[in-house]
């Protein structure tokens, strides 16, 4: 149960405690009123046609869109230059790419080959560098459910 009062209370806090966020995402309104579209950092665009419209739900829509595109967009590319780029790993390993859901691949993998585990790791940080760092969490197991972490 969170009233509507609550949730104005949390986003004001959340935006005085991160500045730099809400600016972000007011530069990234800005750019997308401007140009009718955003970017993402692989320079994928993502248009607005809504972003002018005189209807306010539909105007907010847009806006909401606007401020999320670059940042789901940026995410969507570099899982999918990760996946390019281990594609070419696998073809000199036993690995086998199984699926890819969201930000995660999944691989079924010989018994004995978790040093693979190391280069795709790389492979996947280095997709789409940025100046902070991308972490990937590698996990091994029979199932989703008994996925132990690696280390």
């Amino acid at each position: 149960g969170f009233s509507p009062a609550d949730a104005n209370d949390l986003i004001e806090t959340y935006n005085e405690r991160f500045p730099r966020v809400k600016a972000f995402t007011e530069e990234l309104i800005e750019e997308a009123r401007q140009k009718s579209f955003t970017t993402t950092l692989a320079g994928r665009r993502r248009y607005f046609p809504e972003i002018h419209a005189s209807n306010f739900s539909r105007r907010q829509a847009a806006e909401r869109q606007a401020m999320n595109a670059p940042i789901q967009g940026t995410a969507a590319d570099m899982i999918k230059i990760a996946m390019l780029n281990v594609h070419e790993y696998l073809k000199t390993s036993e690995l086998k790419m199984l699926l890819q859901v969201h930000d995660e691949l999944v691989f079924e993998a010989p018994l004995g080959s978790e040093a693979e585990a190391a280069p795709i790791k790389e492979l996947m940080e280095q997709a789409l560098p940025m100046d902070v760092p991308i972490e990937v969490d590698v996990k091994i197991g029979p199932n989703w459910n008994q996925m132990v972490p690696v280390d």
